[in-house]
């Protein structure tokens, strides 16, 4: 695959001593808001599935994290099982944990195929939203007003659509939906699947969509996080929109979708997320 756009190649996924084991280095930054971007964690977790796969023809058809402990920045080990290396498919395991520690760590589960003929389907149309230049940047808070800092945004250029601050007038809540640009300010092309997967771990937005002005903090770490990858990308800048499907028991399910400036849906993930005000 080509070097991803959030600069994968930076955190040094490396094969280890042992077969089915890679080391990385989650450097600080990324972090959504105070752990390391889940999206982030699998990329590693999936590179290292790839380099053990080595099965350049079978390409990434869908993936599933789930988050069963904390991985913080640090040095990470990777272990990945192949299930099955098949003709046409394969199917393979991984477990990202920082190093020397006991703790489960993200688990990954991911299919891998060759392409095939088939039906041509795509029944989720871009929004007409227009370009990513007909939206201004993303607002910094006023002097005063206590706000996330969420390190992983720092490396996101975000043009907002339908996205509003808790401290922000002249909107209200009820639909629990997000929309905005975003590309990588580090990278000039478009992502690959490295790079879509942070992307795709951002929906948490559309809570507070919901929520309204003057709404509470809220942080909503994932339970899980699955993708369905599609097709690259042919541009920088990527639209996504992320609506929450449905909330209970402190529990959120939510989906986005995430499409090129050619309009093509590039990739769809959902996951689960725990509501939490701190």
């Amino acid at each position: 695959m080509e070097r991803s756009a959030f600069s994968i190649d930076l955190f040094g996924v490396e094969a280890a001593e042992r077969s089915g084991r890679y080391r990385a280095e989650i450097v600080p930054g990324w972090g959504a808001p105070v752990f390391p971007n889940g999206g982030v964690v699998s990329a590693l977790a999936l590179q290292a599935m790839i380099l053990e796969l080595n099965r350049p023809e079978h390409v990434l058809r869908t993936s599933t994290t789930t988050f069963a402990s904390t991985v913080t920045d640090g040095a990470v080990e990777i272990d990945v099982d192949v299930l099955r290396s098949g003709k046409r498919m394969s199917q393979l395991r991984s477990t990202i944990r920082n190093t020397e520690s006991q703790d489960s760590g993200h688990h990954l589960m991911a299919s891998f195929g060759e392409a095939r003929a088939g039906v041509e389907i795509d029944s989720e149309p871009a929004p007409d939203v227009g370009e990513p230049d007909d939206y201004g940047p993303f607002p910094s808070p006023p002097d005063g007003i206590p706000a996330f800092r969420v390190g992983f945004f720092d490396h996101i250029d975000t043009r907002r659509i339908k996205l509003f601050q808790n401290w922000e007038d002249g909107w209200s809540g009820g639909t629990a939906e997000a929309m905005r640009w975003v590309s990588y300010r580090e990278s000039s092309d478009p992502p690959d699947i490295f790079g879509l997967l942070p992307l795709a771990d951002s929906m948490p937005a559309a809570i507070g969509q919901f929520l309204g002005p003057g709404h509470r903090f809220y942080h909503a770490p994932s339970v899980d996080l699955t993708l369905h990858w599609f097709a690259a990308p042919q541009s920088k800048w990527i639209l996504t929109r992320s609506r929450v499907r449905f909330s209970w028991d402190g529990y959120v399910s939510a989906e986005i979708h995430l499409w090129d400036q050619t309009g093509r849906l590039v990739a769809y993930a959902t996951q689960v997320m725990i509501l939490r005000f701190p």
